[in-house]
């Protein structure tokens, strides 16, 4: 899934069962290195605005958000698998918040609005990579074969107020005590690309450290958050 979903039940059968058979197919076959791709949002949206994750922290829970639980328990069974198989190493790439032309993810459609909301009291930092980049690290975790997760990321953060202005977009300003009311009606009734449990992320950074990525794999990004931005919106 590059997006929320109203379908729970298919968000399930789509990313756990569906890794599931993946990798029960690989247990089968004499696969020697498999690639995974997740992203950085599993570590949630959290008011510490210091906080860079790393790739050994524990995964948020997203009770409420079948978008971002099933992906975080996409990556346990990967885990667990990799722990039984040892020989078959085993790369899972985190992507931050991906822009780039033609791709179909939440952040991409987010990004194409022109009225964005903006939780007043409330001015996260941000963290995308443009498509170039994550492609780039694809093949660097192809040539390197290193096991473990990694982080990918733009190469600089930015402050959510900041990219609006990049990319020309009229902030609208709403109360905290209104956005989740609004925002799960919204949801309800199909007319919002947010849903309720991605409010955490206008309201607090989720940052990745790309410190692992930059050592082991020797990946350099080209494009800072706000490139990255700029380039999706006025280059494809």
């Amino acid at each position: 899934l590059n997006m929320p979903i109203h379908q729970a039940d298919w968000a399930h059968e789509l990313e756990s069962a569906g890794t599931q058979y993946v990798l029960n197919a690989i247990s089968e076959c004499e696969v020697k290195h498999l690639i995974t791709k997740s992203t950085t949002m599993v570590y949630g949206a959290k008011p510490n605005m210091f906080i860079r994750h790393q790739e050994n922290e524990e995964l948020s829970p997203f009770h409420n958000q079948p978008f971002l639980r099933e992906k975080a328990s996409a990556e346990k069974q990967i885990m667990v698998f990799s722990q039984s198989h040892p020989k078959i190493c085993i790369t899972t790439l985190r992507f931050a918040g991906t822009l780039g032309p033609n791709l179909r993810t939440f952040w991409c459609s987010f990004w194409r609005q022109r009225y964005m909301p903006f939780i007043i009291g409330r001015d996260p930092l941000m963290q995308f990579v443009h498509l170039d980049d994550a492609i780039q690290a694809i093949i660097l975790a192809l040539i390197r074969r290193e096991q473990g997760i990694f982080n990918i990321a733009g190469s600089k953060i930015s402050l959510y107020s900041t990219l609006l202005k990049v990319a020309n977009k009229i902030p609208v300003p709403m109360p905290s005590f209104l956005v989740e009311p609004i925002f799960t009606v919204s949801w309800m009734l199909q007319v919002s690309r947010i849903s309720p449990g991605l409010l955490n992320f206008f309201k607090y950074p989720c940052i990745a450290d790309t410190q692992r990525a930059e050592n082991i794999l020797g990946f350099q990004p080209k494009l800072s958050t706000v490139e990255s931005l700029y380039n999706y919106l006025y280059s494809s």
